[in-house]
């Protein structure tokens, strides 16, 4: 939410404990002189906060946002905005903290794999072995397909890495429903790739 005159004038009235009016006169005085200091034509230095400055733009070719055409802008004074070198620190560090304290928040616990059944694991290590001796892959086999859990635990790694493996086109998969299927010729490839020693 944006800081605007209303909550600069109950900050000095909760901090300097005076008169809420007092408080509105201060700030008002404060933007008054600011304003007329700016339309003279004069650069405008806080130190530890920043310095408005004025600069004067000549003509030049601009864009109606609407429709699109070309138009020449007339000649104008523009009021620019540099921040101090502390409060520039200081916004970087306040920012960077920000940005730690939401890494740390978005750091989920890796879902654990769920176990894999002897039968279905004997399968694979059988037509992997078949294939190897370079025996063509049945029909059967092409349409076989494994859960992420189960070629996650083969290959070591998260069930949620191999979707995200899926998702970004690394490997092929088939959508079922909400989750995703590894074909068997895919598996093997993988299980190649990755240097998994397979039971003789």
């Amino acid at each position: 939410m944006a800081l605007n005159k209303a909550h600069i004038v109950n900050s000095i009235f909760n901090r300097l404990d005076i008169p809420k009016h007092r408080s509105s006169e201060v700030v008002e005085s404060l933007l008054k002189i600011i304003k007329r200091t700016l339309a003279n034509g004069e650069d405008v230095l806080i130190t530890g906060f920043g310095k408005f400055c004025v600069k004067d733009k000549g003509k030049r070719r601009g864009r109606n946002p609407q429709t699109g055409e070309d138009i020449m802008m007339r000649p104008r004074r523009v009021v620019t905005f540099r921040c101090s070198g502390i409060l520039r620190e200081k916004i970087n560090r306040k920012a960077a903290a920000k940005v730690r304290t939401q890494k740390k928040a978005r750091v989920k616990k890796p879902v654990a794999c769920k176990p894999v059944s002897l039968t279905t694991t004997a399968a694979v290590l059988k037509i992997i072995k078949s294939h190897k001796r370079g025996i063509d892959a049945p029909t059967l086999m092409k349409k076989k397909l494994f859960s992420t859990p189960e070629v996650a635990e083969w290959l070591g790694v998260f069930h949620t890495t191999v979707r995200r493996w899926i998702e970004r086109g690394k490997i092929k998969g088939v959508r079922v429903g909400r989750n995703y299927k590894v074909p068997v010729v895919e598996v093997i490839r993988l299980l190649e790739e990755h240097g998994v020693r397979l039971p003789k």
